[in-house]
């Protein structure tokens, strides 16, 4: 007799999922970064960044401290007048934004327009340092640190992300239905858009172990004397958590090597680690393999690492963790037969490329703002109970 097929699931999460969650989507993000921006900003010693919103006495104390706050929320509102002027005053979304915002950075002498008029706004607004050309206030706007403006995006709109709006029995509640079904097959890999810990968030509630691609064995990356999970591609739990344009609790640890002349160099390798703690971020090391010894005492860039924008391709080919995730992907979805998908708009090419390769397999297509179009052997869902 031979044995029962597995059942094998392939997911796919895009905003809409999150949204069940009442977290903010595309427009709830967009409202933040369309608005007048300055002095909206906090700035930390850590260097982290993050929004005044909702921020109690003592978080908005310590994010005064930097000088570099109030400049760069001038620089932020001068960048968000020139989009709007662009687009007939309009804001289209904050991914456009975004991507504005990262092709300024090629043009020198947009650069140095978007720093002096932003300048000249400040001076207007407080006057009081025009006589003090040597403010540290005004320090960002004399060496154009423009490398600070894209690692600020991703803080801020980590910052919006990070909180989970419901409790967990809201959560359970909620997603009881979507963890039933996930729970009846044997294998589920499970592809999610959103840079956001929703997903694994109600899995941990509904008991289910899963695996990112990342491990602490022969990790090189070690914190409060601990190794750290690195991404090693080993998906080693039978639910598979494929997070394909990255996440808020993701950080990736640039290799530097001393030069001959004492400097540390970049050596163009890297690793990619998972923490939600602060102090392992902000800890982090390097240690020899073989040894154990530390070769690196710390990490030089702490962002939260994701991809957003309208233009990630020359980010996922050029990164070996995003090329092997979507490697994954696109081999995966070939061999899928069945598939769920919640709260995808089928708005992303590099997506749709991968999904329209396969026409045979049988879908359902949760909180639908388009039916599938891949594919007519399934079904349209506007809940989550109607899902099995």
């Amino acid at each position: 007799m031979k044995p029962d097929r597995m059942k094998k699931l392939t997911v796919l999460l895009g905003a809409g999922f999150s949204a069940n969650a009442n977290m903010p989507i595309a427009k709830g993000v967009s409202d933040y970064f369309n608005r007048d921006l300055r002095d909206k900003l906090l700035n930390f010693p850590s260097s982290e960044w993050a929004w005044i919103d909702d921020k109690d006495k003592t978080i908005i104390n310590n994010g005064h401290l930097s000088f570099e706050r109030l400049g760069y929320s001038y620089v932020f509102n001068e960048l968000l007048n020139i989009y709007k002027s662009n687009n007939s005053d309009k804001f289209l979304n904050y991914e456009d934004f975004y991507q504005f915002i990262s092709d300024s950075y090629k043009n020198n002498n947009k650069i140095s327009k978007i720093f002096s008029d932003a300048k000249e706004q400040l001076l207007q607004d407080y006057p009081c340092l025009i006589e003090k050309e040597d403010s540290d206030h005004l320090v960002l706007f004399n060496y154009k640190q423009y490398f600070k403006v894209l690692p600020i995006l991703n803080y801020l709109i980590a910052d919006i992300l990070q909180p989970i709006k419901m409790n967990d029995d809201e959560l359970c509640l909620t997603f009881k239905y979507f963890l039933d079904y996930v729970k009846s097959f044997d294998e589920v890999n499970i592809f999610t858009l959103n840079h956001d810990l929703i997903v694994e968030r109600i899995l941990e509630l509904g008991g289910i172990e899963y695996s990112r691609g990342f491990e602490t064995n022969n990790s090189v990356l070690v914190a409060n004397d601990k190794k750290l999970p690195v991404y090693t591609g080993n998906y080693n739990k039978k639910v598979r958590v494929y997070k394909l344009h990255g996440s808020i609790d993701l950080y990736k640890f640039n290799y530097v090597e001393k030069n001959l002349d004492g400097y540390d160099q970049l050596t163009g390798e890297y690793d990619y680690f998972m923490t939600n703690d602060y102090y392992e971020k902000h800890r982090c090391q390097r240690v020899d393999s073989t040894t154990g010894d530390i070769v690196q005492n710390m990490a030089s860039d702490i962002v939260p690492k994701f991809i957003t924008g309208t233009d990630k391709t020359i980010i996922i080919d050029n990164d070996k963790m995003y090329k092997n995730i979507y490697s994954d992907f696109s081999r995966i979805m070939l061999e899928t037969e069945n598939l769920f998908v919640s709260g995808y708009s089928f708005n992303d090419t590099h997506i749709n490329q991968h999904l329209s390769k396969n026409n045979k397999l049988s879908f359902i297509n949760h909180r639908i703002t388009k039916d599938y179009p891949f594919s007519s052997n399934g079904k349209n869902i506007s809940d989550f109970k109607d899902i099995l």
